[in-house]
């Protein structure tokens, strides 16, 4: 073919197009793989997490009525009013219903440890959702009555009780043993061996036994002097709607003026239960999108840097007589190759790590098994699909430019595609808008509402667009003082300087990356912390609920001769119910209408804060760990009492109707100072005024409270006592229960020590899981270096056989070399490290609400490390370019 042949048909450079394409794949494939790879991890990271959270959702679709116990639940923090109860069984769709009433007590053998249990009370038609509950002997709790028929002929007429099948083992007990409840006998009637009607929660305060509602009034298990929860569960007819039995029964709770009563169904019941799943793989999501920004930035720079270096080919294929459309179509085609080849990659990967890592990582928080027959890939096409189009969409500007190049300039010697002029502009412009517009979307998708997105994404870009002008401000001073510089300093940064584009991308993502890393490890640190220090630091460990004010002294004492000297707090505790918040009553609020599975309610969240059962107590001085961070009369110098402990109020004889809230839960509330609350406290009305709000230091684990009162306005009420300790071996643990339990029978002790080994073993899971996200994170960092490293091969390998030909040693090169990948990923690395510190503490100190310290080993290390693996890869690509002698690559140059 020669300049003057006739241009090829359309059919003839369609093919021609594609062998090209098949050709421009094979001789490019190192090059190429890089950016697939890049791509692919990317997209592996987002899968695995889409497809993971997928999966926990079905199984919850799946299982909700189980979850639940039947289709509709109403729960209320007392007795529910029986008009209500009968409103419910009059309904048509009712099919059965079942009264359970829950309440946490102390439980044990005569001879064995006593432990804090949950007791759930029940009768009607319990359990509403068959094969909720597997039990030995088989049908005891088909119907309750089963659990007083059981013991009908027993002498005393004891109660039947279903034991938790782990806990039997631990007592040594067995159907027909006897147990007591709060210093009342039952006869163990059968044992629980499974039980899918639970919350999603790990930390439940004990194991669950069940008892005949009867029986727990009769032990006054259930009554107004205990704490209790209960719930009306209702099983439909097949093919009724349960939204419409809730809607009806809210209009005839609000018809009988009862507003407390939360009523709802079990798809919106699985969703609340399932929040601290949400949350997981919604920080879950995070780290995988942030890894997919990384890693889509490494490879449209590496892409649009290969696009570039095909410009020379273009000239050719235009002289030669190729349509315009040619080479751009064959450009575009390798483009969409890599973008595909990536994407799918990066599905196959992600199922597979989905499968191998997530779910046995963290698929044990649910207490059922996940569903097996959902499919990663397919939750993640969409987002695969959003990242193929926006990555081939980020390449058609420059490929426009490429082709409205003039074959005539590049033989001239033109290094760069044509400007583009208004309409390359234009499409730069576009193209980078729906990028964004994307990314946005990808954000809102995986946040818990459309706002936090939003900010996550607007958070994201902000950072990029710091840690890249911080790295151009860096290259330019260095190009603009490298005279003073050594020479293989001055070399590493001629050679960054010659592709500064590049550079500041390469440098922005080694800080962005360290940066999410390092904050994704100081906040783990921070939460994960205070859990290994309770034992270190003699923190409170053993907690007495329910302890009389005349009972008081007497378990103080038994405390102290058996701690080995450490504190004893105890603090007075009066329930109550928060009424009305300036005059406008509490309840009433009740929201008609479904909302989607899992998303949150900010108005439900306030009305739960405010409607929840309240534990107020009393005192003069701020607790260690509180201080106040804003008062209504802020004085010139805070009040101190004798121990100088600064006070809430003057330690004076004068009677103030006032009140303190902690201020994360004043928030959730959406209290304020200067607001006038009224208490429901036994029935009686007392009305307080907010004047300070604190902070509170929780991770203490002394006894603390959202709400702390003026002792004037409390004294007189009734209350109980929450008494805590420090006591080192389980085995002085169990002997001080023991005591307690034949002294003290109705003081519930809680074991503290037992729920942060619960915590800490769930924990390991998160931090797992956390920790191969951001693994992937600094692997894509390590990808998108070497992919820039393989697109800028030739003319760096150009530039170093002329440098070589000039008499440069191969040890200088060397030097510039590392000394090149020193500050690509080291100066913006060290940065991030520093960003990551500093905003881990503000995060934890103010979102996460414990204390942060600032722990400068682990940042170090991640430094460190990162900084020498990004230096041995940055050698390893180019090791052949130092091995090429200079007259080989400057003939192949010519």
């Amino acid at each position: 073919m020669t300049p003057s042949s006739p241009p090829l048909s359309a059919r003839r450079s369609a093919s021609l197009a594609l062998r090209l394409i098949a050709r421009e794949l094979i001789s490019q494939r190192v090059r190429l793989v890089f950016y697939a790879a890049c791509l692919a991890l990317g997209v592996a990271a987002i899968a695995a997490v889409s497809g993971f959270s997928a999966q926990v959702q079905e199984t919850v679709r799946r299982n909700s009525r189980l979850l639940l116990g039947g289709d509709v639940e109403i729960q209320d923090v007392r007795l529910l009013p029986s008009t209500l109860v009968e409103a419910a069984r009059a309904r048509p769709e009712t099919r059965g219903l079942a009264l359970i009433d829950e309440v946490v007590a102390m439980a044990r053998t005569p001879e064995g440890t006593p432990r804090l249990v949950s007791v759930h009370a029940v009768s009607g038609d319990f359990p509403s959702t068959k094969g909720a509950h597997i039990t030995t002997p088989a049908n005891v709790l088909d119907s309750p009555e089963n659990l007083r028929s059981q013991t009908a002929e027993q002498a005393g007429g004891m109660g039947g009780v279903v034991v938790d099948a782990d806990l039997a083992r631990s007592w040594n007990v067995s159907v027909g043993g006897s147990i007591e409840i709060s210093g009342t006998p039952f006869r163990v009637v059968g044992l629980l061996v499974d039980e899918l009607s639970r919350d999603f929660t790990s930390l439940a305060l004990g194991p669950r036994l069940y008892v005949h509602r009867d029986d727990a009034l009769k032990a006054n298990l259930v009554g107004n002097t205990s704490r209790f929860r209960e719930r009306l569960l209702l099983t439909l007819a097949p093919g009724a709607v349960p939204q419409d039995t809730v809607d009806a029964l809210q209009k005839a709770a609000l018809a009988q003026g009862l507003r407390s009563p939360r009523i709802s169904h079990h798809e919106t019941n699985a969703g609340t239960s399932t929040r601290p799943l949400r949350n997981l793989a919604f920080f879950l999501a995070q780290v995988a999108l942030s890894t997919l920004v990384l890693t889509g930035l490494g490879a449209a720079s590496g892409l649009g840097e290969y696009l570039r270096t095909r410009l020379p080919d273009i000239a050719i294929y235009r002289a030669l007589g190729a349509r315009p459309w040619l080479p751009t179509a064959v450009l575009l085609g390798v483009v969409a190759a890599v973008a595909a080849t990536g994407v799918v990659s990066g599905l196959v990967l992600g199922e597979a790590l989905r499968v191998v890592v997530l779910v046995p990582l963290v698929g044990g928080l649910l207490p059922l098994s996940l569903a097996t027959d959902v499919v990663g890939a397919v939750a993640a096409l969409d987002i695969a699909a959003a990242t193929f189009g926006t990555l081939v969409l980020l390449c058609v500007p420059l490929l426009l430019r490429l082709q409205k190049t003039s074959p005539a300039d590049v033989l001239r010697g033109a290094r760069e595609p044509a400007s583009g002029g208004v309409s390359g502009r234009i499409a730069a412009w576009l193209a980078g808008g729906i990028a964004l517009a994307v990314l946005a979307a990808l954000f809102v998708r995986h946040a818990p509402n459309p706002k936090a997105g939003l900010l996550l994404f607007a958070a994201t870009v902000a950072l990029f667009l710091v840690f890249r002008a911080f790295a151009r401000a860096l290259v330019s001073f260095f190009a603009r003082n490298e005279t003073r510089l050594p020479p293989a300093l001055r070399l590493s940064l001629a050679e960054i300087s010659a592709r500064k584009e590049t550079a500041v991308l390469s440098m922005a993502l080694a800080g962005l990356s360290l940066f999410l890393t390092c904050l994704v490890q100081f906040v783990k640190d921070d939460l994960l912390t205070p859990l290994g220090e309770t034992s270190a630091r003699g923190k409170p460990n053993l907690y007495l609920v329910d302890v009389q004010p005349s009972q008081r002294e007497g378990v103080v004492d038994a405390l102290k001769a058996r701690n080995g000297g450490a504190d004893v707090y105890a603090s007075p505790m009066v329930r109550a119910r928060l009424a009305a918040v300036n005059g406008k009553e509490t309840e009433g609020r009740v929201t008609l209408g479904a909302r989607p599975l899992g998303e949150p309610d900010p108005e439900e969240e306030t009305r739960r804060a405010r409607e929840r059962e309240q534990n107020l107590t009393y005192r003069f001085t701020l607790g260690e760990g509180e201080r106040v961070v804003e008062r209504l009369d802020e004085p010139s110098v805070p009040t101190l009492d004798a121990q100088g402990r600064e006070t809430l109020w003057p330690a004076d004889a004068t009677p103030r109707a006032e009140v303190s809230v902690e201020k994360a839960f004043a928030k959730r509330a959406g209290l304020a100072l200067g607001d006038t609350l009224a208490f429901d406290v036994q029935g009686v009305r007392v009305e307080a005024k907010v004047t300070s709000l604190r902070s509170v230091s929780w991770q203490n684990w002394r006894p603390n409270f959202f709400l702390v009162a003026h002792p004037s306005l409390l004294e007189g009420a009734p209350q109980m006592n929450l008494v805590a300790t420090h006591i080192s071996t389980s085995e002085a643990r169990e002997d001080v229960q023991k005591t307690l339990a034949q002294s003290f029978p109705n003081v519930s002790v809680l074991d503290a020590a037992a729920i942060v080994r619960r915590v800490a073993d769930l924990s390991t899971g998160v931090a797992e899981a956390t920790r191969f996200l951001a693994s992937l994170l600094l692997g894509a960092s390590l990808l998108v270096l070497a992919a820039g490293v393989v697109a800028t091969r030739a003319s760096r390998m150009r530039h170093y056989a002329i440098l070589r030909s000039l008499g440069a040693r191969d040890k200088l090169l060397s030097q510039s070399l590392i000394l090149e990948f020193l500050w690509l990923g080291g100066v913006s690395g060290f940065a991030g490290v520093v960003a990551a510190a500093v905003l881990s503490r503000v995060f934890a100190s103010e979102f996460l609400e414990v204390d942060a310290s600032l722990s400068l080993a682990p940042g170090a290390l991640l430094f460190f490390g990162a900084v020498g693996v990004n230096i041995v890869v940055g050698w390893l690509s180019c090791a052949s370019v130092l091995r090429r002698k200079p007259a080989e690559v400057l003939r192949e140059g010519s």
